[in-house]
Parts: structure tokens; C-alpha cells; sequence
């Protein structure tokens, strides 16, 4: 399900219920390569590829979730909507900022070449 076109954002949509209560639950993956992951298998290959060409393959899986009891899907699915939005906007100025592992290797292939 899209979010936020603009930056690609889309989430998993599951309806929980649990003991007569209801919630309305999303979810993502993300990386440092890729933001917006929503399935098992994408996320793995993005790992995969991140741990070839970069020497990282960080990444977190994102849940949010709502009550839905007395509450209309759509306010609700507006709601984590917006702060879903918020929330990867701040994971994103937040993710770690690392060297490309290919700077870090030619570093260390110089000093043992002397």
C-alpha cells in the first residue's frame, strides 16, 4: 500500500484482532540503500546486495500500530499514515552515515603495500 508516492513509501497493512479488540497494524523495511522495502524478499536481496557492493547490510523493520475499536478504518489509516510518513523522515536524518567500504579498503591496502 503506498503512503507517500512523492518519496516512495509503502507499507504492509494488517487488520489484528485479538480477545474483541481490533488494530490496524503497518509495516516496512528499510535500509541505508533502499528506505521503502515491503516484502521478506526484497528486504533479504537488498541486505544481500548492501553487503557486496558497500560492506554494510544494516536495516530495520518498522512496525506501527493503532486501535481500531470505535474508530473508523479510514481516520485511522490516515493517522498512521501521517506518522508513519513522520516517523521515516526522522529514521532517514537519523540512518548512520558511513564511508563506502571501497575507500576504506583502498586505506588499508596502501599502508600494507609500504
Amino acid at each position: 500500500m503506498t503512503v507517500d508516492a512523492a518519496r516512495g513509501l509503502r507499507v504492509n497493512a494488517l487488520d489484528v484482532r485479538s480477545n474483541g479488540h481490533r488494530r490496524l497494524v503497518h509495516f516496512w523495511y528499510r535500509s541505508h540503500r533502499a528506505p521503502h522495502l515491503v516484502g521478506e524478499v526484497e528486504h533479504a536481496w537488498d541486505r544481500f546486495v548492501g553487503r557486496i557492493w558497500h560492506g554494510r547490510a544494516d536495516g530495520a523493520f518498522v512496525r506501527i500500530s493503532a486501535p481500531l475499536d470505535g474508530t473508523s478504518e479510514d481516520s485511522v489509516r490516515a493517522r498512521l499514515f501521517r506518522f508513519g510518513s513522520a516517523l521515516d523522515t526522522e529514521l532517514a536524518e537519523h540512518w548512520p552515515k558511513e564511508r563506502p567500504r571501497a575507500r576504506r579498503l583502498a586505506g588499508r591496502s596502501a599502508g600494507l603495500a609500504g
